[in-house]
């Protein structure tokens, strides 16, 4: 019984949390841009760095769409949530893809750019929903 009031907890936290965790998925997007940017035109070396933050920027996706399905099952989120969020997984999985493929292929490099600005267009939508709909802090 503990235990189930621990998760419950914790499930809350996430849920509660999850605008905040939007606007940061939104910086690491934003850091990735310029890092690319930097490291396309100015220095080589910091595309490694953008590939790093790439990964982080994964892990707050999963996040996103752990604690939309949480927020959905709670009933404090709708669908909208949580379908963006598995559209935005999709298409970061995609651009990992896209990114190492990139180094072989002229065409996976090209996608990689407008599937970025999917990415970017996306985290901006479940931002602003995620600010608009304040889920249930109770």
């Amino acid at each position: 019984m503990e235990q189930s009031i621990q998760t419950d907890k914790s499930v809350n936290g996430l849920v509660r949390n999850y605008p905040w965790l939007t606007v940061l998925t939104g910086m690491s997007v934003l850091l990735q841009a310029i890092l690319a940017g930097r490291g396309w035109f100015m220095d080589y070396d910091l595309i490694e760095v953008h590939g790093f933050v790439g990964n982080v920027t994964f892990l707050l996706v999963i996040l996103l769409v752990i604690g939309a399905w949480l927020g959905r099952q709670a009933g404090v989120m709708t669908n909208t949530e949580l379908i963006l969020s598995i559209a935005l997984i999709v298409l970061t999985a995609a651009q990992f893809g896209l990114g190492y493929g990139g180094r072989d292929s002229r065409s996976a490099a090209a996608l990689h750019i407008p599937n970025a600005i999917l990415i970017t267009g996306l985290t901006s939508a479940l931002i602003a929903i995620s600010f608009i709909r304040q889920p249930n802090r109770g």
